[in-house]
Order: structure tokens, then sequence, then C-alpha cells
């Protein structure tokens, strides 16, 4: 579940750019998986900066200025990976619905089973025992992760796929 947990924030950062309908969304989109990168390499950094032992692998002086400033403008907006998963859902929702793979037209249950997806891998990858707490289709499939496994794992491949269609397509444009 944590490699899956990878493999959605990774196709979500793709999907919530390039999948947009508006190019200032994307823009703006583009901006907010920017400003996280930088604040998670500045606080890397930060730390980096400080140590006394490893000074191999102290940054350059200046690199936490230059992320500081890069951060801030950069623009874009403080939105978490959790909420990008879950913009995310919405577009893949609306992208699902109607196509071959979601032919019932529920928003609103694929979004819900995005943002359960969501929850419970990152649950695991964090290390948390609630996970194992959360209902399964049955015993044996809980024994591999909570909820259906394999349906989990489906819709992940989806997005995977859809965001490898978006970069694609984004690289063969001619616009």
């Amino acid at each position: 579940m944590s490699l899956s947990r990878t493999a959605l924030v990774s196709s979500a950062h793709i999907v919530y750019v390039l999948g947009a309908p508006d190019p200032d969304i994307r823009v703006a989109n583009a901006r907010t998986v920017l400003r996280r990168q930088a604040g998670s390499h500045l606080s890397s950094t930060r730390e980096f900066a400080e140590f006394e032992s490893l000074i191999g692998l102290r940054p350059p002086a200046d690199l936490v200025l230059t992320l500081e400033t890069a951060r801030r403008n950069i623009g874009g907006s403080g939105a978490g990976e959790g909420a990008m998963v879950l913009e995310m859902a919405d577009s893949m929702a609306r992208v699902l619905v109607g196509s071959e793979y979601q032919e019932s037209g529920d928003l609103g249950a694929l979004r819900e089973h995005l943002a359960w997806v969501w929850h419970v891998w990152s649950g695991t990858a964090h290390g948390w025992a609630w996970p194992k707490h959360v209902p399964g289709l049955d015993d044996d499939d809980h024994d591999v992760a909570p909820g259906h496994w394999a349906t989990d794992f489906f819709q992940l491949a989806v997005i995977v796929q859809h965001a490898v269609r978006l970069v694609v397509d984004g690289l063969t444009s001619r616009e």
C-alpha cells in the first residue's frame, strides 16, 4: 500500500496540473505543486545545513536563501498533498465517469473511492495501526489490504494510465 500511495501521489501531481481544463488553472496548479516541492526541499535543506558530523552532506551556504526566495516567488496555494490528491480525485472522477472504465456515471462514488485509497494508503505509509481496523471485503482480502485490494489497485492503474496519457499528449501536442 505504501508503494501504491507513492504511485497515487506522483500521478496525482500530473493529473492535478495537466488534467485541469483551463490553461490558467493548469498554471495555478503547477505553481501549487512547485510550491510544495520547494517547501519540502527547503525543509530538508535547513536541517542538512545544521549537520555537524556529516559535513560533506551540507548544502551550499546560499541554498536556503535561494529556496526561500524561490518558494515566495512561485505563488500557488498552500494546498497539501491530501488536498491535491482529493482535487485530483474530482478531476479523475469527471474523466472516468462515462468512460470505458466507469459506466455508472456515479461521480460521488468514484471520488469517495479515491478518497478511501488516499487515506488508507497514507495511514499505512505512515505506519499507523488504524488501517488494519477499517472494513475489508472479506477476511482473506483484508490480509492483503483494507477495502477491496483488486478494485483499489485497478483504480490506481487507471489513474497512472491517465497521467501517462496526459504527459504523452502534452509532449506531442502541436499547440
